[in-house]
């Protein structure tokens, strides 16, 4: 009766062992003869909480400090046939962000890049906390490398409502809004003056000065037309003149119509010689003096009046 041979392998699909984790081994002893085909199990470089059993079932503990352990079966029909099976030891990684949950296995010392999802509407990345050993480069960038240590553990990415970090509104020339600490604009809103009194209502922002016409009570003409203006010469109230009187000037503004020369509408007088009682006197003492030539030189020299004009006077007497 002979034990030739015994070899030692898992006798499930498992082929990581992981901390706080069990694991089933085999062992197949193999010889001559009606041999005895039993093993005794041992584990070599495990921690205290971490053992194997009768029957092969190890039991890795949490805090098992190992980077690997050696499962040794030793054949009852003869120790000195024995089989060995070195297996390393990882820690489980468990990543939630959001309703997502990822899971990796890092052996101790190895690093995990992080990067995080998309914050909510109205949140903004807070930071990378944890369960368990291992350290983050920067827990409070959005992208960062964790260190696995000897021990399983849980991070979690966590957001935080957009919120001002004071009270004073920030502004610009068309909108305020306040700073949350991650830099987002929150409570943005255009400026408002509803009280008119050039500044914003919510963030006293001096806002541009709105111009407000004043046309007053003059009247400027034209040849056409009258109106009232406003300083910054925008018109109001134009109108074409109206001589309802019959009196050669409008009605409204005073305008003397036809005359150009009075944007103002202030009476000139006429600017056409003496007056008609004047002149009868002067043709009158003229003919009796100086005879009709003399009245005639006066006529077109002085009272410059066309020669169709003077013999209409003359057939008038």
């Amino acid at each position: 009766v002979t034990v030739t041979d015994v070899k030692v392998d898992f006798a499930s699909g498992d082929t990581t062992i992981v901390r706080d984790g069990a694991y089933n081994f085999k062992a197949t002893v193999s010889g001559t003869g009606a041999f005895d085909n039993t093993v005794t199990w041992s584990v070599i470089g495990g921690s205290s909480g971490t053992s194997i059993s009768s029957d092969g079932l190890l039991t890795v503990a949490a805090n098992e400090a190992a980077s690997s352990l050696t499962i040794k079966a030793v054949a009852n029909g003869d120790s000195e046939k024995y089989a060995i099976k070195t297996v390393d030891v990882y820690s489980r990684v468990t990543i939630k962000q959001g309703t997502g949950t990822e899971g990796l296995y890092k052996k101790a010392g190895e690093t995990v890049h992080l990067t995080a999802i998309a914050a909510p509407e109205g949140y903004h990345f807070k930071d990378w906390t944890k369960t368990g050993e291992g350290t983050f480069a920067d827990s409070t960038a959005t992208e960062t490398d964790f260190t696995v240590l000897a021990s399983n553990v849980t991070i979690w990415s966590n957001f935080e409502l957009h919120s001002a970090t004071e009270a004073t509104w920030q502004k610009d020339g068309t909108r305020h809004w306040h700073e949350c600490s991650c830099g987002t604009k929150v409570d943005v809103a255009p400026h408002e003056d509803a009280n008119e009194d050039g500044k914003c209502d919510t963030c006293d922002y001096t806002m541009s000065v709105i111009h407000t016409h004043d046309y007053g009570a003059t009247w400027k003409s034209d040849e056409n037309n009258h109106w009232n203006e406003c300083e910054c010469g925008d018109k109001a109230n134009v109108a074409p003149h109206v001589d309802e009187n019959n009196d050669g000037k409008c009605d409204i503004c005073n305008h003397e119509m036809g005359n150009d020369d009075n944007p103002g509408g202030e009476i000139k007088p006429e600017k056409t010689g003496l007056s008609g009682g004047a002149i009868a006197g002067i043709v009158i003492g003229s003919v009796a003096v100086a005879g009709l030539g003399g009245f005639s030189l006066f006529w077109f020299v002085i009272k410059k009046k066309k020669f169709a004009d003077l013999i209409a006077l003359f057939k008038k007497k």
